[in-house]
């Protein structure tokens, strides 16, 4: 789906008056705990729900962006989804200069933040422990990004196995990821 047809992804927003956001589960909450007693806890995901920030996680990297942040493609404005003003055919419009509103995420097709990928980049060359969970790493440039992981402690919680060979993997743990981490101390 790309920005041109803006019809299409503003549909459900039409007949919708707020976005659908699930709660955090076991992994979520787990995370941040483990950054409420004073871990040095770095996440990066690929999801756009702010299901880790909801939960209460500081330091939450989303490659992808994320379904809280609405702005204008012309000029930035930022809107809260409750005040996204619906111009014709239900399209979200600005009223300042009548640009697409669209949400901070990054669709099929479309580049990553070059701001982001450097900051995970950072964030996984300081770090001495990656713990990959639920997820493929099958996506590019998402599945490249390990390379930058400099220390050799490697953890994957998932159900199904990673075709990563950039990578040694420490642990894997073949089951899913909230029910795993609801199992271990934080202490």
């Amino acid at each position: 789906m790309h920005v041109k047809s803006p019809r299409r992804v503003f549909k459900l927003r039409a007949n919708n008056d707020k976005p659908f956001v699930p709660e955090p589960n076991t992994g979520h909450i787990y995370l941040a705990d483990l950054d409420k007693h004073g871990k040095d806890v770095r996440i990066i995901t690929q999801c756009v729900d702010v299901l880790h920030q909801k939960a209460g996680s500081k330091l939450v990297v989303e490659l992808h962006g994320n379904s809280r942040r609405f702005y204008c493609m012309e000029c930035d404005r930022e809107y809260p989804y409750s005040e996204i003003p619906l111009g014709e055919q239900n399209i979200p419009r600005c009223p300042i200069d009548n640009g697409i509103i669209r949400a901070d995420i990054i669709l099929f097709g479309e580049n990553l933040k070059p701001r982001v990928l450097e900051r995970v980049k950072t964030l996984l060359a300081e770090s001495d422990l990656l713990i990959i969970a639920g997820t493929s790493l099958s996506v590019s440039p998402t599945k490249t990004l390990i390379r930058h992981f400099e220390s050799n402690k490697v953890v994957v919680i998932n159900q199904t196995p990673l075709d990563i060979t950039d990578l040694s993997i420490d642990l894997f743990i073949s089951d899913p990821v909230g029910e795993t981490l609801s199992k271990l101390d934080i202490h």
